[in-house]
């Protein structure tokens, strides 16, 4: 495995984070839209509470892999992430 320096492991976090925030504030705003993440399909709603909850790590660890290289390679995903993280919850 590949070990990542301080830096880029701080970086990735922050895109974490505000990855994390536009989901919980698109469970406000739209708490039962449908979303797929790898074979499950879920709600917004059901999404941030398993964000709470160690009992789903592995499906939040590969949304935020896909959503983090989205996040770098995707403008548009990444102005909307961005636009989101900025409202307060």
């Amino acid at each position: 495995m590949l070990k990542l320096n301080k830096r880029s492991d701080d970086k990735m976090n922050d895109i974490e984070g505000l990855i994390i925030k536009a989901i919980k504030i698109e469970a406000l705003n739209k708490p039962d839209e449908k979303i797929i993440i790898g074979d499950v399909i879920i709600t917004y709603r059901q999404f941030a509470e398993m964000l709470n909850s160690k009992n789903h790590e592995n499906i939040i660890r590969d949304f935020l892999k896909t959503a983090v290289k989205l996040f770098n390679e995707n403008p548009v995903f990444k102005e909307n992430i961005l636009k989101l993280s900025s409202q307060k919850i």
